[in-house]
């Protein structure tokens, strides 16, 4: 399990998005939230922290698509 920490949050109708930092790895990912519902973690390698903020909150307008989640 990731040890990580949320940075900050975007807020659509139904749509949450966190960003979050992986604290042992150094990277930054966004967790995916409909009606409350996770939907997964997407991670951004190599990308800032201001990327993935727009990742979030474009996702949260309806800008970008939902990511496809692998098990």
């Amino acid at each position: 399990m990731s040890n990580y920490m949320e940075l900050s949050s975007y807020f659509g109708e139904n749509k949450r998005a966190d960003v979050i930092k992986c604290v042992a790895e150094n990277r930054y990912g966004v967790k995916f939230f409909v009606e409350d519902n996770s939907l997964g973690i997407e991670w951004y390698d190599g990308k800032s922290e201001a990327y993935v903020e727009d990742a979030a909150e474009n996702w949260v307008e309806g800008i970008k698509e939902t990511p496809v989640f692998s098990n």
